[in-house]
């Protein structure tokens, strides 16, 4: 082996000392930034070169670009950008010298004619030519684009990229899905930093967090390089943070909302940013606070609990719920960039906060028509508390061929759920759907199951009771450190060949810790604590109390009837469209009230297996290096392999217990905490192609290996036995590893905009999923008891059967400069995706036989059922059209979303679906007489679409959800 390492480096060693002269040629470099002639805006994405020379670079995201290595002499620099006139600059390079240079570009024009470039055309430009410059396969929204129309959060502005779609609460776009691959799977930053997760279970981020207003731009990777995070099956979402631009900027804006389910127009949002630059330019500071509050309300229909006993019996429909679910949004969002930028030289320090309180109660009406039940219950969470906040710094500089890029960061997320109040009313002896008989239940329509009741309201209210209430507390914090150190060293080999060869590395260290603390008051039924806590609720509202109520001071046992405890003022009518009313709900502030003194007198018992049976605490370190050279040969191709090497490490802690003796939970039990160690590593190799055969025509191509580590909870090293299950985790799951293919085809020219063409492939092994019900035959092997064989359980697992997943993107951006009169000012953005997906999905079916004394024998039956992968929708389509006239703006947005898979049943008929989904935005700016000034107005989902998931049996509702229109009024003031 070192024999054949020698012999290596031996021609490595006479392949660098044997080439040209060229290597030691006298050479100098070359730096400046591009901007637009007219405003001064740079150009971000521009792409500069030599002709007779094989040296070339791109603009970066504030339009700077630097070049070394640049013979002596004079020469010629080509500067085009699409929608642009080539340019062509002399310049006179001197050895070991920096050459400055300030390029001003003008928009293409037709013969005598003078072009404006529009805001909404401006703003496509700019992402068409970051996206064409890139070496790999990106989109892009860009700067402008974000400050022209901008959405009412960052999910939404990615949301209209092609192969993007979202999880939405409330409306709200809030987590997102690149090529039908779930959230957990899309690795999401803020200036090249990674967001720490904001749940306490998979490693997904919530980016509803995040302003619009504050960001440069955003770009999605979809097909990694050796330099970037292996852990991105999905992609890479970078928000990259704005820094001062040259001129003093500050911008404020106010605006007023209405969301249509609420009926509520108290809403407002509040933007403040302002920013400059010192010292010649040299040092800049920005600065952006950002307060809002928004309704984000929901009408739901959910919890439906279908069940089929095997293929050939019909789906039985034993229950559903209605839930009206209130939500107020209080964001707070604030960035702080510091930076000091030379043409070789630049220190970015970034500061990115944000803070949502979320403020919701949840009012549920629970049909049991399989008990022949009917339940009410109140869920209040007056301040579920996410934060995030990242720091990082990065320091790049040049020393002439080399160039090191260094960083450190802090990411951190807490996730708080301080006081949430759960309580339950139920009703004791009534038969509410009469007399049923087991053949009402099948192929039940859910919708119609309210309908079925016998019991009018009012009788339903005065026959309930209360029941227990709970009382839990929360708590998920996050925090990451990263330090990363990268170089890369610039050769021209020959002529034809050019040499940037970069390798570095990155160090991180997570810690993860999930707690939850539950109470429980006894409200009816016996014992001193029940009577204690009805004592208290019955002589803190005597006086508002009926005598029926007011008879259960100081009995042992009993309870209290619900009907004192209703709100006589909610307003629960035209619940989902109109289909149903939610009165009688629970008076929250009685409810509240009485929760606050429960705390106060020490009412509450502690649900101590509730407590602990989830909690978690523990850290991972991650090692990371990579190689990865670039090879330009000629003009036309750049090749850029790769291999990256990762090493993980993982170290929780969580509990075990055993709670088949418990009787009561308000007691101690046994329980111990359990510590395991993961590691694992991988080798990773990386391809990627930049080919530009011709000048209206890019060809991009990727060969990656990319990594999906498992969710926390699932690795976790928890057990709970209980008497009819038990909670196990397989804290031993390898990551998910996936081998990934791509092509792109580009056509551009300033006419046409950029057309491309692309097509994915991924190949996923060791895919994490649940296993079904099973039967435990050999306790050992899971570490359990021997006294829990043939108990039942669960798990996750990683499948032996490999998935793909696979598809295409086509994507039309153009803007219509050359046509005559008003049309010039119109904009199209249009992009479709087709997805395609094949999954094995774990399929056990317990058999049971005896043995000749009458004893069970179990044995597991594993099989496979064949579905697409979960939340991939088959179908996107995004289609935006744009208008601009002087200083009149208008924006029509329509996305479509064909129905996707949504849960996985071993049974056909009880596999879940969303339909079709289609939503209309329309987005209008308005320049004031007064300069810098603006009016708009945003309108969302004007045709008030809503959320459906269906089963395939006979396509019944499993989920609906209702959120309404939203509308937003607001100024904007820029100078």
């Amino acid at each position: 082996m070192i024999k054949l390492l020698k012999s290596h480096l031996k021609v490595v060693f006479l392949f660098v000392f044997t080439v040209n002269s060229s290597l030691f040629a006298q050479t100098g470099k070359i730096g400046g930034r591009v901007t637009e002639v007219s405003t001064g805006d740079p150009l971000p994405g521009a792409n500069l070169y030599f002709p007779d020379l094989n040296i070339g670079t791109s603009s970066d995201a504030e339009g700077y670009f630097y070049l070394s290595q640049v013979p002596v002499g004079d020469k010629v620099l080509y500067v085009s950008y699409v929608g642009y006139t080539e340019k062509h600059v002399p310049v006179e390079i001197k050895e070991g010298e920096l050459l400055k240079l300030e390029v001003e570009l003008e928009p293409s024009a037709l013969s005598g004619d003078t072009v404006v470039v529009t805001a909404q055309a401006s703003a496509q430009r700019q992402a068409i030519n970051q996206q064409l410059n890139a070496k790999t396969i990106i989109n892009v929204v860009s700067s402008k684009g974000i400050r022209q129309l901008p959405e009412s959060n960052a999910a939404e502005a990615v949301g209209r990229l092609p192969g993007i779609s979202l999880q939405r609460q409330g409306g709200e776009g809030t987590k997102i899905i690149i090529r039908g691959m779930a959230p957990q799977y899309t690795k999401v930053q803020v200036d090249g930093v990674n967001i720490a997760a904001t749940g306490s279970g998979d490693r997904s981020v919530d980016v509803g967090m995040i302003s619009p207003y504050m960001l440069e731009g955003i770009e999605v990777s979809k097909s990694i390089m050796a330099n970037q995070e292996a852990d991105a099956t999905g992609g890479i979402v970078n928000f990259r943070i704005r820094k001062a631009p040259d001129k003093t900027q500050f911008n404020i804006l106010t605006q007023g909302m209405y969301s249509g389910v609420a009926k509520s127009y108290d809403q407002y949002k509040v933007s403040v940013d302002g920013s400059s630059r010192f010292y010649n330019n040299l040092f800049g500071i920005y600065a952006q606070v950002d307060i809002e509050q928004k309704n984000t309300s929901s009408d739901q229909l959910g919890n439906v609990n279908f069940y089929q006993e095997n293929e050939q019996k019909p789906v039985d429909t034993y229950g559903m719920q209605l839930m009206d679910v209130n939500r107020e949004l209080d964001r707070y969002g604030a960035a702080l960039v510091m930076d000091y930028s030379t043409t070789e030289s630049s220190v970015k320090f970034s500061n990115f906060f944000s803070k949502i309180n979320r403020k919701q109660t949840q009012h549920n009406l629970a049909y049991n028509y399989q008990r022949n039940d009917f339940g009410r219950s109140l869920v209040d969470n007056p301040g579920n508390k996410l934060t995030i906040l990242i720091n990082s710094i990065r320091y790049e500089q040049y020393f002439g061929k080399f160039k090191l890029d260094a960083g450190a960061s802090q990411s951190y997320s807490k996730n708080e759920v301080p006081e949430q109040l759960n309580q339950a009313i139920y009703l004791p002896t009534s038969a509410p759907f009469g007399d049923l008989k087991d053949y009402y239940f099948n192929y039940l329509d859910p919708y119609t199951i309210p309908d079925s009741l016998k019991m009018d309201n009012q009788s339903l209210v005065n026959n309930m009771l209360l029941g227990n209430l709970h009382h839990n507390e929360s708590a998920t914090e996050e925090r990451e450190w990263a330090f990363d150190l990268n170089f890369s060293y610039e050769q021209k080999i020959t002529n034809l060949i050019k040499l940037d060869f970069k390798f570095g590395g990155k160090y991180k260290h997570k810690s993860k810790e999930y707690d939850l603390y539950s109470k429980i008051a006894h409200v009816g039924f016996g014992g001193p604590d029940a009577m204690a806590f009805r004592d208290m609720i019955i002589t803190k509202y005597w006086d508002q109390l009926s005598q029926r109520n007011r008879d259960n001071l100081g009995r042992s046992a009993g309870s209290l009837w619900y009907y004192d405890f209703t709100d006589p003022d909610y307003d629960g009518s035209g619940f989902l469209g109109g289909r149903y009313d939610i009165t009688d709900v629970p008076n929250l502030e009685w409810f509240r009230e009485i929760d606050d003194q429960a705390i106060a007198d020490g009412l509450y018992l502690n649900d101590n297996i509730t407590s602990v049976k989830d909690d978690y605490y523990g850290t991972e370190e991650y090692w990371a290096g990579y190689i990865m050279p670039e090879i330009n040969i000629g003009k036309k191709l750049v090749i850029i392999p790769g291999v990256r090497y990762e090493s993980n490490r993982t170290d929780y802690t969580a509990y075990r217990g055993d709670t088949r003796d418990v009787i009561d939970p308000n007691k101690p039990f046994s329980v111990d905490t359990a510590n395991y160690i993961r590691k694992n590593n991988y080798w990773l190799p990386m391809m990627q192609a930049f080919y530009k055969p011709l000048k209206w025509l890019n060809i991009k191509a990727g060969y990656t290996h990319t990594l999906q580590r498992p969710s926390y909870s699932q690795i976790v090293p928890k057990w709970m036995i209980n008497r009819s299950w038990i909670e196990w985790n397989n804290y031993k799951l390898k990551p998910e590893r996936a081998t990934n293919y791509d092509l792109q085809f580009s056509f551009y020219s300033d006419k046409l905009g950029v057309l491309s063409v692309g097509g994915f492939y991924k190949y996923i092994e060791d895919m994490i999923f649940w296993t079904g019900t099973k039967v435990i035959l050999d306790p050992e092997e899971f570490g359990l008891p021997l006294d829990t064989k043939n108990n039942k359980s669960g798990t996750m697992i990683n499948n032996q059967n490999p998935a793909t997943n696979y598809g295409f993107e086509i994507e039309w951006k153009s803007n219509f400069w050359y046509l005559p009169g008003l049309l010039k000012g119109l904009v199209i953005n249009i992009n479709y995706t087709k997805n395609n997906s094949e999954a094995k999905y774990l399929l056990n079916r317990i058999k049971t036989g005896w043995t000749p004394d009458f004893q069970p024998i179990f044995e597991n039956n594993d099989t496979t059922y064949t579905n697409p992968m979960i939340l991939q929708p088959e179908h996107l389509l995004n289609l935006t059209l744009g208008y601009d006239y002087k200083g009149f703006s208008i924006r029509y947005a329509f996305r479509f979303k064909s129905h996707i898979f949504t849960r996985a049943n071993q049974y056909e008929d009880l596999r879940g679906y969303s339909t079709d989904f289609i939503r209309h935005d329309i987005a209008v700016k308005q320049q004031l007489p007064v300069r810098g000034l603006e009016l708009y107005l945003n309108m969302n989902n004007i045709a008030d679409a809503y959320m459906k998931d269906v089963i395939a049996a006979r396509n019944l509702v499993n989920s609906e959800e209702h959120y309404g229109r939203f509308i937003s009024l607001g100024l904007r003031y820029s100078y």
